[in-house]
């Protein structure tokens, strides 16, 4: 019976993200946070990145199509690695690793986009010459995150601006020896709303 192996825990190379605009831009969140003029133009950007950033981990989800190479340390047959990222878009490739650092691509693989679980059912014949046994460190290609046929959830969104809008107006709190709450509840509960358990 084989297990599940969340191969998050493995680390994880990201690779460049498709070309796209912020989810929220600048412009858009000056209106949410009633600002006018541009004197707060990089801290209103600094925010929604760091914001995006909080959003994407607390619901493991990638707001930006990217393609990542996830590196596993031990190859299984029939073993079932939970990827770490959704909304997965494609398996871009499984490869053994050899000792010289060849990569063997592996094409007997099942997966499923929405679960995000990949098995490698056998290995490919081009690896019987090496001699990997009984370690085969390997690599997974996918891609994942939202695009313009599978936008954020419009509570992703909402979720960001509150975040924004809480941290630009506490950002001198920490100077001022006041205590705020790191991340609003209103923003905790929307961002539950769309969260992925792995």
């Amino acid at each position: 019976m084989s297990t599940l192996v969340k191969a998050y825990k493995h680390w994880w190379g990201e690779g460049e993200p498709e070309a796209s605009d912020p989810v929220v831009s600048t412009d858009d969140m000056k209106v949410y946070l009633r600002i006018d003029g541009d004197a707060e133009n990089d801290v209103v950007a600094a925010l929604v990145s760091a914001a995006t950033e909080y959003c994407e981990k607390y619901q493991a989800r990638k707001f930006t199509n990217t393609q990542y190479a996830g590196n596993l340390d031990n190859l299984i047959v029939g073993e079932k690695y939970q990827l770490p990222f959704f909304p997965i878009t494609e398996i871009d490739g499984v490869v053994a690793i050899t000792d010289e650092g060849e990569e063997i691509e592996i094409t007997d693989i099942s997966y499923d986009l929405e679960s995000g679980i990949v098995v490698i059912n056998d290995l490919p014949s081009a690896l019987s010459g090496y001699d990997l046994d009984p370690v085969i460190p390997a690599k997974i290609y996918f891609s994942a995150g939202h695009n313009e046929n599978d936008p954020v959830p419009d509570t992703s969104i909402l979720a960001l601006k509150l975040l924004v809008g809480h941290w630009f107006e506490h950002r001198e709190a920490a100077s001022d020896g006041l205590e705020v709450k790191k991340v609003p509840i209103a923003a905790e509960a929307l961002l539950d709303k769309c969260r992925v358990y792995v």
